[in-house]
């Protein structure tokens, strides 16, 4: 029962990431949030998902795709300091989150 409550609490880390990601790549607000914020949210779930199932040792496969969305989206959150990118960073990093969710 415990393994089933946490994929299904990391499968909805992983949504909000996903929309948080989508949100920035293409530009949409939510609230009045600050743009960069979403980025950040992004990851704070990411993280999330990552010790939920990495601390239940399940799904090391999905793991990795957390952990590489993770990295994706601090990429994407630096680049929108100094230059582009980001955009399809966050990008890249929807699909490694779909990876994981899968």
């Amino acid at each position: 029962m415990a393994a089933f409550l946490r994929v299904i609490n990391a499968l909805e880390n992983i949504r909000q990431s996903i929309e948080f990601l989508n949100s920035f790549a293409n530009r949409k607000f939510l609230g009045n949030e600050e743009f960069a914020q979403l980025l950040v949210r992004a990851i704070q779930e990411t993280d999330d998902s990552i010790q939920v199932l990495a601390g239940g040792g399940l799904h090391p496969a999905a793991v990795s795709h957390l952990r590489e969305a993770r990295r994706l989206t601090e990429e994407a959150l630096q680049s929108m300091k100094g230059g582009s990118g980001s955009e399809t960073r966050a990008r890249e990093a929807i699909g490694e989150l779909e990876k994981a969710r899968d």
